[in-house]
């Protein structure tokens, strides 16, 4: 009976896990992006919604880049902030958890033999959170920094506006105006030298 629970909840585990890596195999589908993932495209190019929905309806192949970079961009923010939220729930635990094993030593802070071992095991609680707590820190601020290769194609793709731009006049390159004339003066002051 656990043989069989245990081989559908496998078989069930597999299916979400392939079914998601099918999924995240195609990131190109043709699905039409929804009304979040526009909002979230148009701050990525700081533009509004609806110059991005004018733009999809002329670009059709900008659509599943729009999808693919809106879905990028959610995962890795909320990665990115599930990684620093973890590290420093972790860093903090530590640090209150590794002083006050050593501070509640008995006799602390004038120790015994036997209680030497205790002040190890906050020292190295303290430092292993601290290890810990920056190792998933760390990453998750620079996951939250840098955009993802969708996201960058999908910005590069949607490029600037499109319409043209008419050449900037060039004005011929004129003289410098002379320097105004500063008044100079000079301070005088002796100056006193001694041997010794």
């Amino acid at each position: 009976m656990i043989r069989g629970a245990n081989g559908l909840f496998c078989v069930a585990l597999a299916s979400v896990c392939l079914s998601s890596a099918v999924a995240a195999a195609d990131p190109l589908s043709t699905a039409a992006p929804t009304e979040r993932q526009t909002t979230i495209f148009a701050e990525m190019v700081d533009a509004t919604p609806t110059s991005v929905n004018l733009r999809l309806q002329r670009d059709a192949a900008l659509g599943p880049l729009v999808v693919a970079a809106a879905d990028a961009r959610e995962a890795r923010k909320h990665t990115g902030t599930a990684l620093v939220v973890a590290g420093g729930i972790v860093l903090g635990v530590s640090d209150v958890v590794g002083p006050l094993v050593i501070l509640t030593t008995p006799g602390y802070p004038y120790l015994q033999s036997q209680d030497t071992g205790r002040v190890v095991v906050g020292l190295a609680v303290a430092l292993v959170g601290i290890g810990v707590g920056l190792g998933l820190g760390i990453p998750g601020v620079f996951k939250l920094a840098k955009h993802s290769d969708e996201e960058n194609r999908a910005v590069e793709t949607y490029g600037p506006p499109t319409a043209p731009q008419s050449p900037a006049p060039v004005a011929p390159p004129s003289a410098p105006p002379p320097p105004a004339a500063q008044p100079f003066t000079m301070m005088n002051l002796p100056i006193v030298s001694f041997t010794f």
